[in-house]
């Protein structure tokens, strides 16, 4: 059967930062080179000993720092080979993972090669999360549709000293930049988001068309603002699988600067978005790859820059998928396994037979001893619940059907594989993992079932993530290699009932004063002093099923007779 979540030629994808060392194990590459290696069933277990709980998501620093080192590589040496004038700026759009040490690991990592860096963002939430960690280094474009509040709390961060650029996405926001004008000194930075010529979600729903353009900038200029306008943005799409398409909108963006450029005496930057995609399965082949994603942007703008004798600006590109997701993995244990006797999960009874059962004729013995009950032949084929919410933890997968790479933590194997439908524990008939091509049946490269490994997790799916069943989200295990490539962990506890409960308006207090009389005046029988423990422990649990171990775990074992 075709493995539908990992392909064993794909496997060159994870490199340089994951392999399996003699012993079958996936282990994590770090040092130099990459070239030391550490299995993440010992990170797992030094995690555990720190209090973490499985499942768990681990989170590489040195990975998301390698990825930002290898985007500004790309560009600046493609910018030499052309002789590009200006210079990259990776943007960092916060939506992508706005976890506070995801967004401080980027940070530090421009500072300490002396990057240009800025922090995207597109709420007033996401402003205030930005400010709370970027330094007056760091640029801040603020896209998004926005109201006079967002302005002025731009405004207040650009008169501190930040460098704040406010990004007009609605031709109606010119009133919002008269209103701050008329309130104070405009401290911000100006640019304008241009409406993609593609048709598509981006080119209906944001940004201003050329007339629209037209019309904002001569009422920029009118009150005495065009000095203030230094960017032009435009954005075509994630997850680019045609580079064709970029081309054609650096053409246009060329276009449009060159017009601005007349009046916008000080707009230097073009930001262009996103676009570059990362390959999840090997299978649908964006490009991805840096080095060519550089060598298509710089010499599409080096070529009609120079066509228009233009000054050359300085590019941005609003990468984050890029950076984050090959940095954090989704370890799950799976709690129950059923082995199957069949290939379809289905078993086939003479309609006649069952109707003299459900008239009540006949017993369950023998409806199920009839001899008009056929099974197809036995495929060593399983069932497994993994010990995680799809929706809290993969939400990608339940909605837009995305593959995430799934690995066994131990036993792998190259050539031997294990069949087997997926399931999680929500309460919800779709907490399914399914394949490409929407199959149950999954096939995974091990020759024993323990816990598994979801790859490239790092993006989106903790902001998108839903509470269903109120299971909320997991531990989380941040390791960093520091300088004497020795391994630093640190546990973030999942999040518990009194934390869950806390947040669907219901007092967990009020719980727990409430068992706590029931216990006094009207418990059946005395206490006991496991239950003395779990009363005054309720609230601390955490909604994951806790095993000791996987071997416990199995104990559900089930196989079909």
């Amino acid at each position: 059967m075709e493995n539908h979540l990992f392909s064993l030629k794909a496997f060159q994808t994870f490199e340089p930062y994951f392999s399996y060392d003699q012993n079958n194990q996936l282990c994590v590459h770090y040092g130099q080179n990459f070239e030391q290696f550490m299995p993440l069933v010992d990170i797992v277990n030094n995690a555990l000993e720190q209090g973490a709980k499985k499942p768990c998501v681990l989170t590489f620093r040195h990975i998301t720092e390698d990825r930002m080192l290898k985007l500004y590589q790309s560009f600046n040496k493609v910018m030499r080979n052309y002789r590009y004038q200006g210079h990259y700026q990776l943007a960092y759009p916060i939506k992508v993972n706005p976890n506070a040490n995801v967004m401080q690991t980027l940070k530090n990592c421009a500072h300490k090669h002396d990057l240009p860096f800025s922090f995207e963002v597109g709420s007033k939430s996401e402003l205030l999360s930005v400010l709370a960690i970027s330094s007056k280094q760091n640029s801040i474009i603020c896209n998004g549709f926005k109201d006079l509040e967002f302005y002025r709390l731009g405004n207040l961060a650009a008169k501190l000293g930040f460098k704040v650029v406010m990004v007009l996405e609605h031709v109606s926001e010119v009133t919002l930049v008269k209103a701050l004008a008329q309130e104070d000194h405009v401290y911000v930075d100006l640019g304008f988001r241009t409406k993609p010529f593609i048709d598509d979600l981006h080119s209906i729903k944001f940004g201003l068309s050329l007339v629209d353009i037209l019309s904002a900038k001569n009422e920029i200029k009118a009150l005495n603002l065009a000095h203030k306008v230094v960017l032009l943005h435009g954005h075509i799409g994630s997850q680019l699988k045609n580079l064709k398409q970029v081309e054609k909108h650096i053409n246009m963006m060329v276009c449009l600067y060159a017009e601005l450029l007349k009046e916008c005496v000080n707009l230097n930057l073009i930001d262009l978005g996103g676009g570059l995609g990362i390959d999840y399965l090997n299978t649908q082949k964006p490009h991805f790859e840096f080095d060519y994603y550089a060598q298509t942007v710089v010499r599409t703008f080096s070529y009609y820059v120079d066509l228009f004798d233009l000054p050359h600006p300085n590019l941005i590109t609003e990468s984050g998928r890029a950076m984050t997701a090959m940095s954090s993995v989704l370890i799950v244990s799976p709690l129950y396994q059923t082995l199957c006797f069949d290939s379809v999960a289905q078993t086939s009874y003479d309609k006649a037979t069952q109707d003299q059962w459900l008239r009540g004729d006949i017993d369950l013995n023998t409806l199920l001893g009839s001899s008009n009950l056929s099974y197809i032949d036995q495929t060593n084929q399983y069932k497994l619940w993994l010990n995680f919410s799809l929706f809290q933890s993969l939400p990608d997968h339940w909605g837009i059907n995305q593959h995430f790479p799934l690995l066994p933590v131990r036993h792998y194997s190259a050539t031997e594989t294990i069949d087997c439908q997926i399931f999680d524990i929500s309460c919800d008939a779709d907490g399914v993992i399914k394949g490409k091509d929407g199959m149950d049946y999954i096939s995974l490269p091990m020759t024993e079932i323990g816990d598994l490994a979801f790859m490239f997790v790092g993006s989106y799916q903790d902001m998108l993530s839903s509470k269903h069943n109120v299971i909320g989200k997991t531990s989380r295990v941040e390791i960093n290699f520091n300088m004497y490539d020795e391994c630093v962990i640190s546990v973030e506890a999942a999040e518990d009932y009194h934390a869950l409960l806390c947040q669907y308006g219901h007092n967990p207090l009020s719980l727990l004063s409430k068992f706590q009389r029931l216990s006094q005046y009207n418990a059946q029988t005395e206490l006991t002093t496991n239950d003395l423990t779990l009363l005054d422990n309720m609230l601390n649990g955490f909604p994951y099923l806790q095993f000791t171990t996987y071997e416990e775990s199995v104990n559900a074992k089930i196989f079909a007779s």
